[in-house]
């Protein structure tokens, strides 16, 4: 459908701020106020269609549906948060390759029309919209679904015809609510497909009636796994027997050769047979919340494997076989007995997720730094006195988590941890910082509560996104002043360091600070009035000293 409508003219853009700050100016008090109303479709459908963006604004609170197709706009106006009671929103036939966050802020949308655009690939903020209905995507260059499309629960149409999809994502199968799927004849069979295989039976004499149509089985009340029943179930690929009383795993259990995915969550097993390396499908494995104490050296011929979780099991030791799983991307080994980890662990380089929370190790092996695609590193809970210096080559590492340890120095290498958001270090040993830990560029959150801290490295002005910063119950005696250069610090807590009697002057920096937490009794009185000086300049409010 074509619409003879003025063009909306991106570079009157002085023209459209002047008159949203009017509009702003003539909204009333209650308008404001009030919440937008969600309609129904039906009175949804009998509101009026504003077709013209300088005419929407000025009445801005009585949009409900705003359509701007065909008018060859290249990007959405950052204004369009204004429009607060938006609920339809049509942007077809455009010349659109994106999607601004802007939209956000319509948050009762129901229906969206991008369609006819040149939009590659859709925004996660996108999928937050939890009143959306209607999302209209055709004929864009969109390559890939999000697997976040998932968050859309109340999705019932979705058209994505003309895109060069290849796949689906299966969290498609997700959508309760989902009862038009407009795509093309390829995608169409495999959203077949995918529907067939999302189907969960929970009744085994209901699944052996139509034994080929079974790809996921869910069994409860159960003391032992009836294997022969299950080999006749020659397509299933996920079975699920959490939360049952089952103290073994039959031998036969590796004779299932299509299962991707088994999961024994919270039984009482105690061993696993060799035989699970048999089933070479098998992408995931959970085995977590049971009383296993060893596992079989077989578990290293499951080539497809991409998720193992033992966590809450009885383990010491686990085989070296473990390095061969090349595909495996999370393991799961907390809440162990684990004492050592075996140096082979370390070629299983795809892992992405690793967490050994709550074991007795002591040490790591000393080539951790292998593991080049990790972003998730737990370690808290254990006993380790000191880190590998290859740990500074994870440089996909985001999040490092160390609490609870009796590391009494971090080693320079740290420094190389450039992707690094999250560094945990409360409850430890540490007397001083590494000088290299300026360089960690990403870092947002550094804890450091509960250690023997009695400075921090000058180079600590280096961490330009750092938000958050906690030093309390340590040893401090001074700060350094490259504290004030820590631009984006939004909270720094200092309680409990007794010996700090003098706070830098570049506090006052600190723009961005909207928590501070010290003592501020154990101050002398000159630093005390410097102090509140010096907060004056940041966002800090309602101090009392």
């Amino acid at each position: 459908m074509q619409f003879k409508i003025k063009p909306l003219l991106l570079q009157k853009r002085n023209y459209l701020l002047v008159t949203l700050w009017l509009t702003s100016l003539l909204m009333s008090t209650a308008a404001v106020a009030q919440s937008p109303q969600l309609l129904t479709e039906a009175a949804l459908a009998k509101q009026k269609v504003y077709t013209s963006w300088q005419r929407a604004l000025k009445n801005p609170t009585k949009v409900y549906r705003l359509d701007l197709s065909g008018q060859k706009l290249k990007a959405i106006s950052r204004n369009i948060h204004v429009f607060t009671r938006v609920q339809e929103l049509k942007l077809a036939q455009n010349q659109l390759d994106s999607i601004n966050s802007e939209i956000i802020a319509l948050s009762n949308l129901q229906i969206i029309d991008v369609s006819h655009n040149q939009l590659s690939k859709l925004p996660e903020f996108l999928f937050k919209l939890r009143h959306l209905h209607t999302l209209n995507l055709a004929y864009n260059q969109i390559k890939v679904l999000p697997t976040g499309i998932a968050g859309l629960r109340k999705l019932k149409y979705l058209n994505i015809v003309g895109n060069p999809l290849k796949k689906l994502p299966v969290e498609l199968t997700q959508l309760p609510q989902l009862t038009t799927l407009k795509t093309d004849k390829k995608l169409w069979a495999q959203w077949e497909m995918l529907r067939k295989k999302n189907k969960l039976f929970t009744s085994l004499e209901e699944a052996l009636k139509t034994p080929a149509q079974v790809y996921k089985l869910e069994l409860h009340g159960i003391r032992q796994i009836p294997v022969q029943k299950l080999k006749k179930l020659k397509n299933l690929e996920v079975l699920k027997l959490n939360n049952n009383a089952l103290r073994t795993l039959p031998k036969e259990l590796g004779e299932l050769k299509s299962l991707q995915e088994l999961h024994l969550q919270n039984n009482l097993i105690k061993t696993v047979p060799k035989e699970i390396g048999d089933l070479q499908q098998l992408k995931k494995l959970n085995l977590k919340m049971n009383r296993i104490d060893a596992l079989p050296q077989e578990l290293g011929k499951l080539k497809q494997l991409e998720q193992l979780d033992l966590y809450n099991n009885r383990l010491k030791t686990v085989p070296k076989e473990l390095g061969k799983l090349t595909a495996l991307k999370k393991l799961d080994l907390s809440r162990n007995r684990l004492q050592n980890l075996p140096q082979e662990l370390t070629n299983a380089q795809a892992l992405e997720k690793l967490n050994l929370r709550g074991n007795t190790l002591t040490q790591l092996p000393k080539d951790l730094g292998n593991l080049q695609q990790l972003k998730q590193l737990h370690l808290d809970a254990n006993r380790l006195t000191g880190l590998p210096e290859s740990i500074g080559n994870l440089k996909n590492l985001e999040s490092l988590d160390l609490r609870e340890n009796v590391l009494k120095k971090l080693p320079e290498s740290l420094g190389g941890l450039e992707k690094l958001k999250s560094l945990q270090l409360r409850k430890n040993a540490l007397t001083k910082l590494p000088e290299s830990i300026g360089k960690l560029q990403n870092l947002e959150n550094l804890d450091s509560w509960g250690n023997a801290l009695e400075g921090l490295p000058e180079s600590i002005g280096g961490l330009k996104k750092l938000k958050k910063m906690n030093l309390a119950y340590n040893q401090l005696t001074e700060l350094p002043e490259s504290l004030g250069k820590l631009e984006n610090l939004q909270t720094l807590n200092l309680w409990n360091n007794a010996t700090l009697q003098k706070l830098p002057k570049s506090l006052g920096n600190l723009k961005n600070l909207q928590s501070f937490k010290m003592q501020f009794d154990k101050l002398p009185l000159g630093e005390r009035n410097l102090l509140q000086n010096n907060l004056v300049n940041t966002k800090v409010r309602g101090l009392k000293f």
